[in-house]
């Protein structure tokens, strides 16, 4: 009885022990839940808050991706009025139907010594040429142009709302000034880190930058102008040094404004039609800080980093820990130096692309129809015909039409050969028998060795022709990146059997381009044939591995355009993401060091 008792008692106490038990569990449990509960209800604002960041960041990311693809302006200002400018700027500008704006002075002024004649400043501004006012920062502005108009007394001369300013000259204290006497737009060099400031607003000063042209620079000016798709103004003179570069120099750039203007990225202006667009189209041209855009964007990021941080604190059960912890900014600060470093490997620096060669064949003997032709064919190489005008094809000793137009239709191109004379006659000629054998007028020309010149560059593109091959004059290189896509100047070489290599490993180290002259094409000479064979067998891997491609013309421009274009993007996205990382590294430091202090 006894025993049963005692039984009963220890099922009792086990009951209720375990009873006990399952209570305290319960009540750990549902502690527990209200903790992450609570800590739940303490993240949404936070999540909340990180999402509209994200949000704000997406809608700014897409404003300054439109903003970057919008189109650029640019305009050609002249401040020096010399005879160059009518003779040698004006017929160039023409051809391409740009207008320019000439900077009148006391001293710049049509109709004197040296300069452009007052009949021909009229029939400029008649062909829509404008023109502004050179100022010196002292001169009351009407008096500048009452002078201006007592030196040209038969002109019908309007006040200019546009004043321009040497560099050094312009200061922000002139701009009530300039207002006052009637001036809307001034032209200044980026004095005291000055922005252009194209506001939209029509009673407002608008600011342009300018940039004093020259041709070393010039074609950079423009290139950063076309990348961030602003206003610039090209300050334009003819010094002392003008017959050095001359026109050509000038010419130059014209070629790479007209190539961004068909793709359309820029617009040549003059300062009305910059204004009207600006303030009556602005959907379409703008000016856009995108600087601001995207520093918007790193404070919204830090924003959101802080947000992180606490989210994590929250999470982890440290969200009591000071936020200035040296411990905690420290690791901080290495997870954010390690997530970098990974950021930097995994978004390598992009300059080396595939090399491109185009093999041409000045010397066109039945050889290369009956050798040459089908062994790259099996090769699956296409090749470049050399047609001179002094030996075409179907004269003695020389391949036929009908063998050309073969080759052309398996893909193969043609240009024409320059030895001298006067070009521009040889390319009509050379568009009669063309259109005669039913083929298409080349638009590349082989320039023998010593005959390149910079007049000769300028009657070919004026002529249809967008690639000339040169041998390194003019200090041209012979390896290098095409220029633009509307003319395109590639370097040549003679190719050797026995010297080949160490030219192709330089190609391929650089990723660019060269054309391989091909002179001897003889069945005399066997060892050509035997020798582009070893050629192309030697460069087997290298055109497997994607590193060098054995190319013509059109498609080598086309691949190395698209590969600049590639190494542009990926090397911006790598250098803003490297940007990022360092502003919230160095803003972990500063507070890092601030903890230091206190």
């Amino acid at each position: 009885m006894i025993k049963k008792i005692l039984l009963g008692l220890l099922i009792a106490v086990f009951i209720i022990g375990g009873s006990v038990v399952i209570l305290r569990q319960n009540r750990i449990n549902r502690a527990e839940t209200e903790r992450q509960n609570a800590l739940q209800q303490r993240m949404i604002p936070l999540l909340q808050e990180k999402r509209k960041l994200q949000d704000a960041n997406a809608q700014l990311q897409r404003q300054y991706d439109g903003k970057m693809m919008e189109t650029a302006t640019v305009q050609f200002v002249f401040t020096d009025l010399s005879e160059a400018l009518y003779l040698e700027v004006f017929p160039m500008m023409l051809q391409y139907g740009y207008k320019g704006i000439m900077a009148l002075s006391e001293t710049e002024v049509p109709g004197g010594m040296g300069k452009i004649t007052i009949r021909q400043f009229e029939e400029m501004v008649r062909d829509g040429w404008g023109y502004c006012l050179q100022w010196d920062g002292v001169t009351k502005v009407w008096d500048l142009f009452t002078a201006v108009q007592w030196k040209m007394p038969e002109s019908e001369l309007t006040m200019p709302d546009t004043v321009y300013l040497a560099p050094e000259m312009y200061s922000p204290d002139m701009d009530m000034t300039l207002m006052m006497q009637g001036v809307s737009m001034v032209i200044h060099h980026w004095e005291n880190d000055l922005l252009s400031d194209l506001t939209g607003e029509e009673n407002s000063l608008w600011r342009l930058g300018s940039k004093v042209w020259e041709p070393e620079k010039a074609r950079s000016d423009l290139q950063a102008c076309v990348q961030r798709r602003s206003n610039l103004v090209f300050d334009v003179s003819f010094g002392q040094e003008y017959s050095s570069y001359g026109a050509y120099g000038f010419q130059d750039i014209l070629y790479a404004v007209v190539s961004y203007e068909k793709n359309k990225i820029i617009e040549v202006t003059d300062f009305p039609t910059l204004k009207e667009l600006f303030t009556n189209d602005s959907e379409n041209y703008r000016w856009v800080k995108t600087d601001a855009i995207k520093e918007e964007m790193a404070v919204n990021q830090k924003q959101m980093d802080e947000l992180d941080r606490q989210i994590r604190q929250i999470s982890s059960g440290e969200e009591s820990q000071d936020e200035n912890d040296p411990e905690q900014l420290e690791n901080d600060l290495i997870s954010l130096r390690n997530e970098m470093d990974r950021f930097d490997r995994e978004h390598p620096y992009q300059e080396i692309g595939t090399a491109t060669a185009e093999l041409v064949f000045p010397v066109l003997t039945p050889g290369v129809y009956q050798e040459i032709f089908p062994q790259m064919n099996r090769a699956g190489v296409k090749g470049v015909l050399n047609i001179s005008m002094a030996s075409l094809p179907g004269s003695e000793g020389r391949l036929s039409w009908s063998q050309v137009r073969d080759m052309v239709n398996n893909g193969w191109e043609l240009c024409l050969n320059y030895d001298g004379g006067n070009l521009a006659a040889m390319i009509e000629e050379a568009r009669k028998v063309f259109a005669e054998q039913e083929l298409e007028v080349p638009t590349t020309l082989y320039v023998s060795s010593g005959m390149m010149t910079e007049s000769l560059q300028g009657t070919a593109f004026v002529y249809g022709i967008r690639t000339i091959i040169h041998h390194g004059e003019l200090d041209l290189p012979i390896v290098a990146y095409p220029e633009n896509a509307d003319f395109w100047r590639a370097g040549c070489v003679h190719w050797k059997p026995d010297s080949h290599g160490s030219l192709l490993n330089s190609m391929i180290e650089t990723g660019k381009n060269v054309v391989l002259v091909v002179d001897v094409l003889d069945r005399e000479q066997p060892y050509v044939s035997s020798g582009l064979s070893t050629l192309i067998e030697e460069t087997e891997d290298s055109v497997k591995m994607g590193r060098l491609r054995f190319v013509v013309f059109s498609e080598a421009l086309k691949m190395q355009m698209e590969a600049a274009d590639a190494r542009i993007s990926a090397n911006r996205e790598r250098e803003e993401g490297l940007a990022d990382y360092q502003t919230r590294i160095d803003a972990l430091r500063e507070r890092f060091q601030t903890g230091d202090k206190q």
